[in-house]
């Protein structure tokens, strides 16, 4: 889940661009240059970070081993070298966080969307601009993996070839995480590119929030077919396990379309999931590393972990999450409108990333991490047996190679979860307890929701009272658009005349001004005062646009 945030937080950084910042010194040559050089470091450190842990790590081991099969070195592993694991997984957290800082220094130091604007022309082609914006956050992130499959090796036994885990990785991240975002942009360039849709959205803002939403339940209801897909996943075959399986989900009363098993060959990843928010749509997924690895027993406590995520609404629940930060961001987005002033709005942008980062790594981990536990008291209670799930939750820990005490944003450790599950055995009434307080804390959570809905109907009335004035707004694009059209072809009367009364009804647009000082002087052949005031009036009203910065800086020099 971490990688998801980095990932996200990363489209976040480069899609926010540009935020009024003025550029001390813009080169593009240069910027490209920095961007390839700031990459080789950056995959360099990874590198030896790799060398210098998988060394530890190996030494740690019986010496005798040394040399031997992965899986030989694995299960003779000392304390030790779980102890230097932990370690470099926790360094491995922080060299993928150190990327989010690396891109944000390509972005905002090196202005790689200017590099983008200035070696391709695609004005009218939103969906590859915004790609190449991000393109350098995923190829570094794509070209970890260089150095990370060694490791991979070394942890899991695993004996995939670089070409075998190069495909896994994208197919497992491209699935979860960048097929969506690349289809959210996708879909609202297409919205974009609707002339009537454009300005529906224009005149009612909040329409672009809805749009949003049925977005995120259009990918809620797609996803467990799309994941089908793309991880080739095959219905589990008939035999005893598969019997097993669904003898204890008809036990849960819970309903399932089909057990799905995702191959990883020569791979090792132990993992299962759920997916689909309906019964006719729900697949629960098992990789093939974890059914070769597992006794029957074993699989059918971790199969009612997975039931214990839907018994108890948990699938419903991450939904809820989806839309209420869709909520959350409205009601960002109107309060920075009202509270700063238009020049200054690049401030509101820049709230989105500590909204973020509350929002999904500090109130979604809180949750995220009680639900996981609450799913393993349902899969060892359902199933009966605490000690056949903790034999299959410390399996999947080390056939992954990873240490008992790490934890990430969604997961408790191994080591907290294990202690959980032998203290609810001791003493039951922690259960009761347990329970209740995840009932207080979703119950507390839903009343945001709702108030955060509330916060958006306020929005949706305020903005209802200013159509009159969007209005005028629209025209007065539409007569500068066609102004500029005007400029372009040379018919700089024309062109005058638009941009003149576009100015009378917006008059706090500083493009407006550019272009029509650019028309008077394509009709004087010369700059006049006239120009001068219009190119110094846009100046005062601070665009945002670098690119419209710097142009009006080497006008007024």
């Amino acid at each position: 889940m971490g990688q998801f945030i980095v990932i996200i937080l990363g489209f976040l950084l480069g899609l926010s661009y540009p935020l009024g910042i003025e550029p001390l010194f813009f080169e593009p040559s240069v910027s490209l240059w920095l961007v390839g050089i700031i990459t080789a470091a950056y995959l360099l450190t990874g590198y030896r970070l790799v060398n210098y842990y998988g060394q530890k790590i190996l030494t740690s081991f019986n010496p005798s081993l040394n040399g031997g099969r992965p899986e030989q070195i694995i299960q003779t592993c000392s304390e030790r070298s779980r102890t230097i694991t932990g370690n470099y997984y926790r360094r491995l957290q922080t060299y993928r966080v150190s990327l989010l800082f690396l891109y944000a220094f390509e972005v905002y130091v090196c202005h790689w969307p200017l590099v983008v604007t200035h070696y391709f022309k695609l004005n009218n082609l939103i969906f590859i601009t915004n790609f190449l914006i991000i393109l350098p956050l995923l190829m570094t992130y794509i070209l970890t993996w260089l150095p990370l499959v060694k490791m991979d090796r070394w942890l899991t036994g695993a004996r995939w070839t670089l070409k075998e885990y190069f495909l896994f990785q994208l197919r497992g991240w491209f699935a979860l995480i960048i097929a969506p975002l690349l289809l959210s942009l996708l879909f609202f360039d297409i919205i974009s590119y609707g002339e009537w849709l454009n300005c529906l959205v224009f005149l009612y803002p909040f329409l672009g929030w809805l749009f949003g939403f049925i977005f995120i339940m259009a990918l809620y209801c797609g996803a467990p077919f799309g994941l089908k897909i793309i991880w080739s996943a095959k219905s589990l075959p008939a035999g005893s396990l598969r019997t097993r399986l669904e003898n204890l989900v008809k036990k849960a009363g819970f309903g399932i379309r089909d057990f799905l098993v995702w191959p990883i060959g020569r791979g090792r990843i132990a993992n299962a999931m759920i997916i689909g928010l309906y019964p006719r749509w729900r697949y629960i997924i098992f990789t093939d590393t974890l059914l070769n690895n597992l006794t029957e027993e074993e699989i059918e406590t971790v199969c009612g972990h997975e039931v214990g995520h839907a018994r108890h609404h948990h699938l419903f629940q991450y939904f809820l999450f989806a839309v209420g930060y869709i909520f959350l961001l409205v009601v960002v987005e109107w309060l920075a409108g009202r509270w700063l002033a238009p020049h200054n709005l690049a401030l509101g942008t820049f709230l989105i990333f500590p909204v973020f980062i509350f929002y999904w790594v500090v109130i979604f981990g809180v949750v995220s991490r009680r639900f996981e536990k609450q799913a393993d008291l349902f899969g060892a209670t359902v199933t009966e047996n605490f000690e056949g799930f903790i034999r299959a939750l410390e399996k999947i820990s080390r056939l992954n190679g990873y240490s008992r005490s790490l934890k990430s944003i969604q997961h408790p450790s191994v080591e907290k979860r294990v202690a959980f599950l032998r203290e609810t055995q001791k003493i039951p009434e922690l259960v009761v307890q347990f329970e209740q307080s995840l009932k207080r804390i979703t119950l507390v959570f839903n009343i945001i929701i709702i108030i955060g809905l509330a916060g958006v109907i306020k929005v949706v009335v305020d903005q209802s009272k200013t159509i009159s004035l969007r209005e005028v707004q629209l025209q007065a694009r539409e007569l500068a658009f066609q102004g500029e059209k005007y400029f372009l072809e040379k018919r700089y009367h024309e062109a005058v005349a638009c941009l003149g009364n576009a100015i009378k009804m917006e008059p706090d647009e500083a493009a407006y001004y550019v272009v029509l000082g650019d028309a008077l002087v394509g009709r004087s052949g010369r700059i006049t005062p006239e120009v001068i005031a219009l190119y110094q009036k846009a100046s005062n009203l601070q665009p945002v646009d670098p690119l419209l910065r710097m142009y009006l800086a080497e006008k007024l020099r």
